[in-house]
């Protein structure tokens, strides 16, 4: 009962900007898979390799929920947390990977 009461408060909070991390590793401890962290305040937007640069990235935390999300400086994409450079390029609704090059008229990009 102590962790619900604890998680609705740290919501409220976070409905408020204010952001608490209180969840210890022995206290109403929650895990998530790959590198992603648990927070009871996850942004309904998430920061993705398609939002890399966007100054909007991370504002969408005027409702909070409980769950996993990648670390701050990290993004999502295809369900693992990457780094920037990790990101792959979008061109025309294309996805190219990292370091991959496209031919456009006589140009390479």
């Amino acid at each position: 009962m102590i962790c619900e009461t604890f998680t609705s408060y740290s919501q409220e909070c976070g409905e408020q900007h204010i952001f608490i991390e209180w969840r210890t590793p022995d206290f109403c401890r929650k895990t998530c898979s790959n590198e992603m962290i648990y927070s009871d305040c996850i942004s309904t937007c998430p920061a993705t390799c398609e939002t890399v640069g966007n100054p909007s990235e991370g504002s969408c935390r005027e409702e909070c929920a409980s769950g996993c999300e990648c670390p701050r400086g990290s993004y999502l994409e295809m369900g693992r947390c990457v780094k920037a450079e990790d990101c792959p390029c979008f061109h025309h609704g294309q996805k190219y990977r990292p370091g991959q090059t496209i031919r456009q008229r006589c140009n390479d990009w």
